[in-house]
């Protein structure tokens, strides 16, 4: 899903952060 994808994105930069 889209939601889940950009879940998934937003996560991955505020692991990176």
């Amino acid at each position: 899903q889209l939601i889940d994808q950009l879940e998934q994105i937003t996560k991955e930069q505020n692991y990176q952060r």
